[in-house]
């Protein structure tokens, strides 16, 4: 019974699978062959005068546009996905007036779209955690010896964020079927819906930064593994933190031309990079707060909405 059903659904999202799973493919590739070539493209540039070395740093042109692109599907692919499969999933077949079908055969509304749901939810939810893990392979080969896990270093890219945020499209994919009806005033409402969820997360999260920044001691490691917001100047002598605008409108002394370094040293404000799992366990809840949400609305969409 769910081999037949999921061979139903893969029939009917035959274009869709294809499409995007191409995608994610090419995606994981130019990621592999980044992070497989990086390791040897970094040795042949330690001696900076070879011409090993310059033949290595057109090959690493080369990798960062690779990997530059395969950086832009791992986030933006799984939310592209997650809009256009959950859009048909439900505003597909009322445009096409199979839903009357599918709905009277069926005992349940909800078992319908939930047996959808969590189907095709998997397979989105597969891809964006292969992109993940490949980005992931790359960005270790490109910075040996950074702590991935506790760093703010493309934490757009992280897996957990990116395979949620990609769910969260597709929540939002399926409700704004349900309710338009159609398929392209749904991707419409739903592609503005997803550019506020995303604004609105984000938002979310530099409150969050905001709010924990500290200033960072001599031990942290700075941008990009840590996470910046703004930097001060701490007086050598006393110890005293004083805003930038405060030091430059003091008068220089004309017989110091390393002023201000002279007396004041950067204090660096933000979130060390221990922090960031923290901050993506954040962007995970809020973008799994949206799907549930998405979802729980779908639901109750469909079960009042009638065939169209």
């Amino acid at each position: 019974m769910i081999r037949a059903r999921l061979r139903i659904l893969l029939r009917q999202f035959r274009f869709e699978a294809t499409f995007f799973a191409t995608l994610s493919l090419a995606a994981v590739a130019a990621l592999a062959v980044a992070a497989l070539r990086l390791p040897g493209v970094l040795a042949a540039c330690q001696d900076q005068v070879s011409a090993a070395c310059f033949d290595a740093q057109f090959e690493a042109s080369v990798l960062s546009g690779m990997a530059s692109v395969g950086y832009a599907a791992v986030v933006f692919l799984p939310v592209l996905a997650g809009l256009v499969v959950g859009i048909a999933i439900v505003g597909r077949e009322l445009e096409r007036g199979t839903a009357t079908l599918a709905w009277s055969l069926g005992r349940s509304r909800r078992r319908w779209l939930l047996g959808r749901v969590a189907a095709i939810g998997a397979a989105v939810l597969v891809l964006a955690a292969l992109m993940a893990l490949a980005e992931a392979a790359r960005k270790a080969a490109a910075h040996p010896g950074e702590d991935l896990v506790h760093s703010f270093n493309e934490i757009d890219a992280n897996g957990f964020v990116a395979a949620v945020r990609g769910l969260a499209a597709f929540g939002v994919g399926i409700l704004a079927g349900a309710l338009m009806g159609r398929v392209l005033p749904a991707l419409l409402l739903a592609g503005t819906v997803m550019v506020g969820c995303v604004i609105g997360v984000n938002m979310a999260l530099e409150t969050w930064v905001r709010g924990e920044a500290v200033v960072l001691g001599a031990g942290s490691v700075g941008y990009p593994v840590d996470r910046i917001v703004s930097v001060l100047f701490r007086d050598t002598a006393t110890g005293a933190l004083l805003a930038q605008e405060e030091v430059y409108s003091q008068p220089a002394p004309p017989d110091d031309p390393s002023w201000p370094y002279s007396v004041y040293e950067d204090a660096f404000v933000g979130v060390p990079g221990s922090r960031a799992p923290e901050y993506a366990a954040l962007a995970c809840a809020l973008y799994g707060a949206a799907a549930i949400v998405a979802v729980g609305g779908s639901v109750l969409v469909v079960d009042r909405r009638r065939p169209s």
